[in-house]
């Protein structure tokens, strides 16, 4: 709906409606606001005769987006007010994702980047779009989601290139929805015969459904958050647990690391208080092990899988759920 608001011809462009979009746009969280800027420095930058080389056209262009950014304002300073922190705070455990890195850090980041744009199936679509656009070269100047593209990406930029941990695929969302509508609208406009056309739109399909199944080896961290090949894991976790009642071996004996530390109720709304404890392969009789879980460190793995034997081993869809046991 907000995409429609903003590429309707201007003369049946409703300023009501995309306001109202904007605004609950807005409401999401701040990478809801995040993209209710890049909208409107695209529509900025979108119309014809370099109109935005005036000032008057940036203030005619923004009063559509006056009351979501009214809305992001107060939000940001009343929670300034309440809680005295935006984004992060001394005691989050996010707390070393938000430092900053140096030189060695960003090319770190750049490659992380690209990784990102290419995983899950989606260099099927990149790949297809630079086909159309180095073979279609016209396009080039037609294509309305190409400056869109290029505004969210730079948007994303300075916190994904400069802070330590936030690299996540979510943060990357309004680019990916840009990338698939400009696959879709190259393709629309492109020259090509319709069974060409046809070809890579199935190849471009099948191969971002593909990502779906893309499962790393061990060691690799992955955004498990961003695909549905984590949805083993819970029925794993569950054949864990009764194991571990069965044996009559207390949940708080067993160590592990993000997401599964704490009360099952969490997690399971089953009213049970007990839950995993934070890994400490000092203090740990047991440990938890999944493939959903990105914090064992390297040192950690090679430790637990060369000296401490395994009690519990159960693998589903291509993940695996380990339950070792400190040795003597």
């Amino acid at each position: 709906m907000i995409t429609a608001a903003v590429f309707r011809p201007r003369r049946g462009r409703t300023p009501l409606i995309l306001s109202i979009c904007t605004v609950g746009l807005a409401l999401i969280s701040l990478r809801g606001m995040m993209a209710v800027v890049v909208l409107y420095l695209y529509q900025v930058i979108s119309t014809p005769d370099q109109a935005w080389r005036k000032p008057r056209h940036w203030l005619r262009t923004a009063w559509p987006y006056v009351p979501s950014g009214v809305f992001a304002l107060a939000f940001l300073l009343y929670h300034t007010y309440e809680k005295t922190w935006i984004g992060f705070h001394e005691d989050s455990p996010w707390r070393e994702s938000f430092n900053l890195v140096g030189a060695k850090g960003m090319l770190k980041n750049v490659a992380i980047l690209s990784w990102r744009l290419l995983d899950y199936g989606r260099v099927f679509v990149v790949l297809g779009a630079l086909v159309l656009i180095f073979t279609q070269k016209k396009l080039l100047l037609t294509n309305r989601f190409l400056p869109l593209l290029v505004i969210a990406l730079l948007m994303q930029l300075p916190h994904f290139l400069l802070l330590q941990g936030v690299s996540a695929h979510r943060y990357l969302l309004p680019v990916f929805l840009v990338l698939h509508a400009l696959l879709l609208v190259l393709l629309n406009q492109s020259g090509l015969q319709f069974k060409i056309k046809s070809i890579l739109l199935t190849v471009a399909i099948l191969g971002l459904a593909s990502g779906n199944f893309w499962i790393y080896p061990r060691g690799i961290a992955q955004g498990w958050d961003s695909t549905p090949a984590h949805w083993p894991h819970f029925a794993l976790r569950k054949e864990l647990v009764q194991y571990l009642d069965q044996q009559k071996i207390p949940l708080s004996e067993v160590g592990t690391v993000f997401p599964e530390i704490g009360p099952l109720h969490w997690r399971d709304l089953n009213g049970r208080q007990d839950g995993f404890s934070a890994l400490d392969l000092q203090q740990n009789q047991y440990v938890y092990y999944s493939s959903v879980m990105n914090d064992f460190s390297d040192e950690q793995l090679d430790l637990l899988f060369q000296k401490w034997p395994r009690i519990l081993e159960v693998k589903k869809a291509g993940l695996e759920t380990i339950l070792f046991k400190k040795p003597e």
